[in-house]
């Protein structure tokens, strides 16, 4: 007679069959001797398939893995449900889990996710590793994933312009990472290069984190000669093994004198005002102040001090309101500027009255202290 033999694991390799005759009325019972049949896995492929195929560093893709029965003969069966596949990629990848489960007759998968946190050499080739069971032999495969450096942007912002040829002002240069995935300050403890126009000079400018995907840093620039009036102020980040390179740029309007910013608040009418100094940075002695405000003159007065314009804000009765004083300085030479500022003027409670106490008052016996009191009433904005 003949009959089918179907292993269904592999055991050591080899298993024994034996056949045994079981004794009749006319025949007794006899066995075989033992005959050998080699048994292997079934073999198996392991393919990967990327979503996108490219991403950025600290930028999720998604694997899927296809684990595939490919013994032609038998009974084909889904390889590894319930089991994990292995992972592996360039230094610094890292991937999610990846956990079988039957996907036809004769296959299995699993996606995970795959994170490269650097560069490298641009192309990362990830392998899964399927490392078989009692039915199934192991099997591997690969597939290359692009990667790129994370964009960024970088942005110059100054202090004030226009400056004068020698003054100093203060540099802004900020990075930013706005790309999807994982975001991060870029270039913290890096150096950013700052260039102007000749003789512009620049302090160093060291990236410290700004927020969760921003980097800046303050460099002082001392501004060299005027040359044609615009100085190109031009950062540049320099690419790490995160981020990548970016460039960005300001134009500071460089003259021979300027008046320094200056910022008033408020006032009080009919109330004498400190001064406030404008300086004028270069320029060719002797200089000369004008002022003009808007929307009209509540008293206030401009005189130039050396080098300096000084603001006396002092405003009359009646003039509470919001204004805007433009300071306008001049030099013997060529040399001009103007500047602004608003200024809001309150009024005065207590102006045009007379409040008197008597203080001849004879205090009582043990008495050393006696306090007064007045009820105002307003009227009109004033008491």
């Amino acid at each position: 007679c003949s009959a089918s033999v179907t292993p269904t694991q592999l055991g050591d390799g080899t298993h024994t069959i034996t056949a045994t005759f079981n004794a009749n009325a006319v025949h007794a019972t006899s066995t075989s001797a033992g005959a050998d049949l080699t048994v292997t896995l079934r073999t198996t492929t392991t393919a990967l398939m990327f979503l996108s195929g490219s991403t950025l560093v600290d930028q999720d893709d998604t694997v899927t893995v296809t684990v595939t029965d490919t013994t032609a003969g038998g009974t084909q069966s889904s390889p590894g449900v319930g089991d994990m596949v292995v992972l592996a990629g360039e230094t610094g990848d890292t991937f999610g889990t990846c956990t079988l489960a039957a996907a036809t007759a004769n296959s299995s998968s699993c996606m995970a996710s795959v994170t490269p946190t650097q560069l490298g050499d641009g192309t990362h080739t990830i392998t899964a590793t399927f490392n078989g069971t009692s039915k199934h032999d192991t099997s591997n495969g690969n597939a290359d994933l692009t990667v790129a450096l994370r964009p960024t942007t970088t942005m110059v912002a100054l202090e004030f312009s226009p400056a004068a040829a020698g003054q100093m002002l203060n540099v802004t240069v900020t990075i930013t990472d706005s790309n999807a995935g994982t975001q991060s300050s870029p270039g913290v403890t890096d150096t950013v290069t700052l260039t102007g126009e000749s003789g512009d000079a620049f302090s160093t400018c060291t990236l410290a984190a700004a927020s969760a995907n921003t980097s800046s840093c303050t460099s002082t620039l001392t501004v060299g000669a005027v040359g044609d009036g615009t100085h190109t102020i031009s950062a540049m980040f320099t690419a790490t093994t995160k981020h990548d390179t970016s460039t960005g740029s300001a134009d500071l309007d460089v003259q021979t004198m300027v008046l320094t910013p200056f910022t008033l608040s408020t006032a009080t009418e009919n109330r004498a005002t400190t001064t406030v100094s404008v300086p004028i940075v270069g320029g060719t002695p002797t200089f000369n102040c004008g002022y003009v405000v808007t929307p009209s003159d509540p008293g206030f007065t401009v005189t130039t001090n050396g080098s300096n314009c000084d603001i006396d804000l002092t405003a009359a009765n009646g003039s509470a309101g919001t204004y805007t004083i433009t300071i306008t300085a001049t030099d013997s030479g060529a040399g001009s500027d103007m500047r602004s500022s608003m200024v809001t003027i309150v009024d005065d409670l207590l102006i045009d009255q007379d409040v008197g106490m008597d203080n001849a008052e004879t205090l009582p016996a043990g008495v050393t202290t006696m306090t007064y009191s007045q009820t105002f009433t307003a009227s009109g904005g004033q008491v």
